[in-house]
Parts: C-alpha cells; sequence; structure tokens
C-alpha cells in the first residue's frame, strides 16, 4: 500500500469494506459520463471483491422491454414513441433529448422504479455479499447522499464522443445532444471519493481500479 501512483484527485481513503446492503452500509456507487466505462468497473470490482453488480442501465432496459406500468406512463407521456404497441427507443431518445422538459418526465418515470429495484435486489442479498451499484446519473438525479462512497470512472469528452459514435452506432449529434445534458466530468471529479481516468484500454483501467486503496487493505 506503500507509494501508490497519484490516480486519484481526492486523497485515497484507507481500508474501506466494500458494502455489503443499502440498509446497513448505503453501498458503492459507480458513475461517470456516457460511455466512460462504468459498467464495466462494476461488473470487473463485484467479480474481483466476490461481490454483485447492479447496473441501472440495464434496470432502465428492463423496464422499457418488460414493465407494463413503464409502458403505460411513456405511452401517455409520448405517445409518438410507440408504434407496434412497442417503445421505439429511438424516436424516444430523439425525444428527450431535444427538450430537457420530456426528458425530465422520462426520469420522473424511471428513476423511482430503478431504485425500487436496486433496493428489491440488495435486500436479496446474503448480509455478506458486497454490492457494487452503477448509477450513470448519480449527481443529477440527487442520489449521491443515498450512497456510502463513490467511484468515477471519468474520461475525455472526445474520447466519450468517439465511443458513442464508434461503438454504440449513434449519429455524431445525437451523441453530442446526450453529453451536453450530463453534468460535465470536471464538475463531477470534486464529489467522488475516487476518481479513475479511462481514456485507453480496458487492461489500463483494470490496472488502476487494482490499485484502489480498499483492493490493497
Amino acid at each position: 500500500m506503500h507509494n501508490l501512483p497519484n490516480l486519484f484527485r481526492k486523497e485515497a481513503i484507507s481500508a474501506f469494506n466494500p458494502p455489503t446492503n443499502l440498509q446497513t452500509r448505503k453501498g458503492l456507487a459507480i458513475t461517470g459520463g456516457a460511455a466512460s466505462g462504468k459498467s464495466t468497473a462494476t461488473l470487473a470490482l463485484a467479480k474481483w471483491l466476490g461481490g454483485e453488480a447492479f447496473l441501472c442501465d440495464e434496470a432502465v432496459a428492463n423496464l422499457l422491454a418488460n414493465d407494463p406500468q413503464t409502458h403505460s406512463e411513456i405511452r401517455l407521456n409520448f405517445p409518438h414513441a410507440f408504434q407496434n404497441n412497442q417503445i421505439q427507443k429511438k424516436i424516444l431518445r430523439e425525444q428527450i433529448f431535444a427538450d430537457p422538459d420530456a426528458r425530465k418526465r422520462l426520469e420522473n418515470i424511471l428513476h423511482p422504479k430503478v431504485w425500487n429495484s436496486l433496493l428489491a435486489f440488495s435486500h436479496s442479498l446474503p448480509h455478506s455479499k458486497p454490492l457494487f451499484v452503477e448509477v450513470p446519473l448519480l449527481f443529477e438525479a440527487g442520489w449521491n447522499d443515498r450512497f456510502e462512497k463513490i467511484l468515477l470512472i471519468a474520461c475525455s469528452p472526445n474520447t466519450q464522443l468517439e465511443r458513442l459514435v464508434a461503438s454504440r452506432g449513434l449519429p455524431k449529434e445525437t451523441a453530442q445532444a446526450i453529453l451536453a445534458s450530463q453534468l460535465p466530468i470536471p464538475k463531477k471529479i470534486p464529489l467522488a471519493d475516487w476518481v479513475v481516468w479511462n481514456d485507453g484500454s480496458q487492461a489500463a483501467l483494470e490496472r488502476q481500479l487494482k490499485l484502489l486503496p480498499f483492493l490493497l487493505r
């Protein structure tokens, strides 16, 4: 644990025990910007520490695909995003990133349901099982006080844009709108307990994650 590289914007907190349950230890949130590597980091930490991962993006996808109540609320608020009795994600995405009020309405539909899903998942785990939670809009949603510690996976805006366009196949204008809707990463850095920079490869990200102090206690 001596002579750790200065990879973190804030001083590393010593000997952090991985969270077990949101009721007893609010948990570790992994956040960042779009395409910064949040899910990769969350899954890696859960694997290395014998824990469980909860991905909020995955929970949203499940709600959009399978939850009748979510379908009803979205149909009511975004009727043009429904075709053949199915949510058209591309149309919905275009609507919400063109209109901040529309985006807020969608968040008001989804965020409480995601939180309830997270609580249910947390309560289903054994008390000793570490839990790592990927939360893309942690600060934007005001959820940062619901977790014990926060790990920020950060990268440059250019890297985010390249990944959104090249890896996810989004039009450049849509990718730019997504980035513009989020709190910029430089403003998130002071709010996090740890910051890992992820402009490089997955292997480089994993090497940094393994230097986190709670992995070296």
